[in-house]
């Protein structure tokens, strides 16, 4: 894929300079965002653009999904906009590599470009980053908006020679850059931002890019920083712990249910607005008395304006099940789904993870769920972990199954040891994980039973297929929750096609583990996964021949998906 000339770049605003003070460009992983999957609302850009903006710095923003550009065309959109200073942001290891080649695609034709990297994983590599990227000039640590502001007043006003580069005389807090020579300068950690009430709101540039180029788009807020426990597979709580402060941080219900009204009107009334608004905070629904009483008052703010706008949350079982009280009346403000953090449905692991949860509490919190239609999804969840037996791992398969969220992605996934977590660091005291210095290495750790290694192995595969099965299953999960709302029976032919799913994913997962268990050989293992591949592309086939007809009861379907499933 590559630049299309009428939009390299994104034209810029009436009263926008040709060449603005910073470039903040998003990437995209062509392999992790499925075909066809909306723009997602990136509020780290939004905030930053914001915040440079009030400070009188003029920014632009480049989004890679939105203007279907591929890292050339990025890399040719900020060569002729040359910019004092580009941002990229390691949102997640996916984007390492796009990061590097457009950075150095930059610095090649831009040698006095200033290049920025920032994130939670950027600052936890940070030394690593300057180490082994010559083509990245600094990172910031933590929160990027009063850092990313000083990092420019510090730099030389004056362009550097034909060819040399920029170079910090003085260390910025909050950065790590390089000096003169070898030298790098550590600013030190910045305390977190105390009032969020006080930050402007985020801005929407990459909405508006994605409309613009006729693209469906998310729209995205978020209420609060930070999160309120310390799971040891997340960063989170060591990221905003670095320069002290509270980790912890709410907005105002006011100002967020202003942002709620001005965003719904704004966006949620075009057809290519997704028509959920997200909730990107990690934990929307808390168990602290503080965590209640702000939903009770952004609860009570909605129901005086007489709002009702459709959200997502992210939460937890225990959140769920303390604020069981408050789900009716979040129902009737919008309330559409909750991505609910499970990690596993083995006790011991989530004892190993410290999520001070238990998989009987997300049972009763998904029975809650269902109870008042609020669709849900097992956010974050694990299959394969590292000390797991042959034993756990079918146990966790099962649950997967029975929770109701079983796409082929969750039966797959691994623990993923992100730097500056406990688990990366007891991994690596075990010599069960090699490369901490590895940018963008999370896996690839040894497996303390080579039994389960092996179902992993072999479970490193991704046909199309069951791409286009997990899109039609959550198709078909809405259908049931809209039914639900509704109160109308769900259509048998689409409840039928969501069990056999979710059985057709855990039986073949189970299916690989009793094979590994009894020494099958690497032939007989690959008829197995042939034979799945098979029956996800009929079951595909089935599923969207019913989702096409949403007014049709169609028995006969339900019949043939049971046929096609036992051959």
């Amino acid at each position: 894929m590559t630049a299309h000339p009428e939009r390299a770049p994104a034209p810029p605003a009436a009263d926008a300079p040709l060449r603005p003070d910073v470039v903040l460009v998003r990437p995209r992983d062509y392999g992790a965002v499925p075909e066809g999957a909306p723009v997602q609302d990136p509020l780290g850009v939004g905030y930053l653009a914001a915040y440079l903006r009030a400070k009188g710095y003029s920014v632009r923003v480049l989004d890679a999904h939105a203007l279907d550009l591929d890292n050339d065309g990025l890399v040719a959109c900020v060569v002729q906009l040359s910019p004092r200073l580009m941002g990229l942001s390691l949102h997640s290891f996916a984007d390492y590599a796009h990061c590097v080649a457009i950075s150095q695609g930059v610095r090649a034709a831009r040698p006095s470009l200033y290049c920025v990297w920032g994130g939670e994983h950027a600052t936890f590599h940070a030394e690593n980053i300057l180490n082994q990227h010559a083509e990245v000039d600094a990172v910031v640590l933590g929160e990027g908006e009063a850092a990313l502001a000083d990092l420019l007043a510090a730099l030389p006003s004056a362009p550097p020679r034909d060819g040399d580069r920029l170079e910090l005389a003085t260390p910025v807090a909050g950065v790590l850059a390089r000096g003169s020579g070898e030298a790098l300068l550590h600013g030190g950690f910045r305390a977190a931002i105390e009032d969020l009430d006080a930050q402007p709101e985020p801005h929407k540039d990459i909405v508006e890019m994605a409309l613009h180029a006729g693209k469906a788009v998310s729209v995205s807020v978020l209420t609060g920083r930070g999160c309120t426990h310390q799971c040891r597979f997340c960063t989170a709580h060591e990221f905003l712990r670095l320069g002290g402060g509270r980790v912890w941080r709410r907005r105002s219900p006011t100002r967020v249910v202003d942002e709620v009204e001005r965003l719904a009107a704004t966006y949620l009334t075009k057809d290519l607005a997704h028509p959920v608004m997200q909730f990107q905070d990690v934990i929307f629904l808390g168990t602290s008395t503080a965590s209640r009483r702000w939903a009770m008052e952004f609860v009570e703010e909605m129901e005086r304006r007489h709002l009702t706008v459709p959200f997502y949350c992210m939460s937890r079982a225990d959140a769920i099940i303390a604020n069981r009280d408050m789900l009716p009346r979040l129902v009737g403000v919008g309330l559409w789904s909750i991505e609910m953090g499970i990690e596993s449905g083995v006790d011991r692991i989530l004892k190993r993870y410290d999520k001070q949860n238990s998989s009987d509490a997300n049972t009763q919190a998904i029975a809650l769920m269902r109870a008042f239609g609020i669709t849900y999804d097992a956010s974050g969840f694990i299959m394969f972990d590292p000390s797991m037996s042959l034993a756990e791992l079918r146990d966790n398969a099962h649950y997967l199954r029975d929770f109701g969220a079983a796409t082929w992605d969750f039966f797959v996934t691994r623990l993923q040891l992100y730097p500056g977590t406990e688990l990366r660091a007891e991994m690596i005291q075990k010599g069960l994980f090699r490369g901490g210095n590895e940018i963008g290495r999370t896996c690839g750790y040894s497996f303390e039973d080579p039994l389960v290694e092996r179902v992993a192995e072999f479970t490193s595969y991704y046909d199309p297929c069951i791409r286009e099965l997990d899109l039609i299953l959550r198709d078909a999960k809405a259908e049931v929750a809209i039914a639900h709302r509704r109160g109308v029976p769900c259509r048998d032919d689409i409840a039928t096609g969501i069990d056999l799913i979710h059985s057709t994913y855990c039986n073949h997962l189970l299916g690989l583990i009793d094979a590994v268990a009894e020494g099958a050989s690497e032939t007989d293992i690959a008829s197995l996964i042939a034979a799945f591949v098979q029956r996800t592309s009929r079951l595909a086939a089935v599923m969207k021949e019913i989702l096409r007809h949403p007014h049709v009861i169609a028995p006969a379907p339900v019949e043939a998906m049971r046929v096609s499933m036992a051959q």
